[in-house]
């Protein structure tokens, strides 16, 4: 589910144009009340053609590059594995447009998940047909497990679908 506390370190760290990960995001609690650490996925490009679904799909397409069977990686793909990461439950984006002097203005796209994945030597998710692992009395959705009291704090999302559907409209920020 969305986190605004997330969004707003996102919009916080945006703001900087820099094209790096956040440094407080590996400190214990820094950036985020709840979340010991924060996961972090960056997109930086020319802002005429950012869209958050392009982004976030760019992101998801690392999966072809990621091995489920030895949880390897051929080429990059931690931004994929962040984004399907099964125990991350919350998400905040944002977005910051840079002046480049003498170039088109750049968009710096950054998403943080809550709880962070990306642990080595741990699969994302588990393996198998969708929902046969839900919990007695839960339901099937979207192909993901939804418990009614779970969801009102937090909601497991494992396709592009479904992060794409919780993006709220982001507010655009110009940067010099």
């Amino acid at each position: 589910t969305w986190d605004e506390g997330l969004a707003r370190t996102a919009k916080a760290w945006t703001k900087k144009c820099k094209f790096q990960h956040n440094t407080c995001l590996s400190k214990s609690h820094a950036c985020h009340p709840t979340f010991h650490h924060v996961g972090e996925n960056l997109w930086l490009g020319a802002f005429s053609i950012f869209t958050p679904r392009s982004a976030i799909v760019s992101w998801y397409k690392e999966d072809q590059f990621y091995n489920i069977n030895n949880l390897s990686c051929s080429k990059v793909c931690g931004h994929y594995t962040q984004v399907v990461w099964a125990n991350s439950y919350k998400v905040g984006c944002a977005i910051t447009v840079c002046s480049n002097p003498g170039k088109a203005p750049s968009a710096v796209f950054v998403c943080n998940y809550g709880p962070a994945g990306n642990y080595r030597n741990v699969a994302p998710y588990s393996k198998g047909v969708s929902c046969s692992k839900c919990a007695e009395g839960d339901t099937c959705g979207n192909k993901l497990c939804h418990n009614k009291e779970r969801d009102k704090l937090k909601s497991m999302y494992q396709n592009i679908s479904v992060l794409i559907q919780l993006l709220p409209p982001l507010e655009t920020t110009w940067s010099s």
